[in-house]
This record gives structure tokens, sequence and C-alpha cells, in this order.
């Protein structure tokens, strides 16, 4: 239940997240830094990690990928799921989408709109990420 947070990269300071889970991702979206887990929990700092509030993914998956842009997040059902997506701006309230395919979608990026590709021959994009 910890994570380590550093302006410049040379000193590191120890925070205490509010739960205790197996985190796998951190992503930042301006000042604002999300954790997840696999199983839909996301804890989320918006003062560049001096605090965590907890939040819930609106799904779970044995794999995800997430990203950020726009100012929203992104998380794709990956691995064991196939067509599913939330977006937050917030990182704690979540609202529900689905893709256009059923192949399981597992990768995803943000340059000047959301970029999601599955695991067959698939992408999709969009300006806003819904």
């Amino acid at each position: 239940n910890k994570v380590f947070t550093s302006v410049g990269g040379v000193i590191w300071t120890t925070r205490t997240l509010p739960s205790t889970h197996i985190w796998r991702q951190v992503v930042a979206n301006g000042t604002k830094l999300a954790v997840f887990d696999l199983n839909g929990n996301v804890v989320v700092s918006l003062d560049d990690g001096a605090t965590w509030t907890s939040g819930t993914l609106s799904m779970t998956c044995l794999q995800m990928a997430i990203t950020s842009g726009n100012g929203l997040w992104l998380a794709l059902q990956g691995a064991g799921a196939t067509t599913g997506y939330a977006t937050s701006p917030d990182g704690l309230t979540w609202t529900n989408g689905t893709l256009p395919s059923s192949a399981p979608w597992g990768y995803s990026g943000y340059g000047d709109r959301f970029v999601v590709m599955d695991t067959t021959t698939n992408c999709a994009t969009s300006l806003t990420g819904l």
C-alpha cells in the first residue's frame, strides 16, 4: 500500500495509499495520478501524490490498458474480456462504453486523440474518449 513520488526523479517520497491491493499500473493526467489494480480498485491523487482517495473502476478484468489525455482517463478491458472500456474525468467516477469489435482490446495511447487496438487487426480512434 505504498507509492513513491518525486518532483525531479532524484529525491523520492514514500506515500501511503488508503487501501492494500496488488497495484498494477499508475497513470498521470496532468497533476492527477491514478493507481489501478486488476479488480477494479483505483486510488487517485489530485495533488501530485501527496494525498490519495479510493475509488472503484466500473469494470474488472485480468489485464487492462489505461491511458490518459484530453482531461480523461481511459481504461480498456484486456485478456479475458472483450468489448468494454470506461472513461473518467477524475479517476473516481467512471462511465462504461462498448468498443466496435468483440475481439479483446488491450492497447491504448493518446496523441491528439485516443487510439485503441485489439489483439487482431482492429483499431479505433476517438477525440473525446467516448
